[in-house]
């Protein structure tokens, strides 16, 4: 096998490996966005795992970083409403 067709070949290889790589992340993303889904109805956390391949620990990592994300949101919202009312005199006119 030639230099260039070793290349080639190494780049086809390269490409078809990214492929796959994507297509399982895009996969692993919606099947945590599924089990973000069940646990919205209720659905007990083990059954979420054992159904969507996620793992338990997973979704608890997963749920306690879209917590933060809401408790930093609601602490700006919080603070923005602190500095509108302290500049306003206590009046929301």
């Amino acid at each position: 096998m030639s230099a260039v067709n070793t290349i080639a070949y190494a780049k086809k290889e390269a490409r078809e490996d990214a492929f796959a790589f994507g297509i399982a992340k895009g996969g692993r993303k919606k099947a945590i966005e599924i089990a973000l889904s069940f646990k919205k109805m209720g659905t007990p956390i083990a059954d979420i795992a054992e159904g969507t391949g996620v793992s338990i620990e997973e979704l608890r990592r997963t749920l306690r970083s879209k917590i933060e994300k809401l408790n930093n949101w609601l602490d700006i919202i919080y603070k923005s409403i602190a500095a509108i009312w302290i500049f306003s005199d206590g009046c929301f006119c």
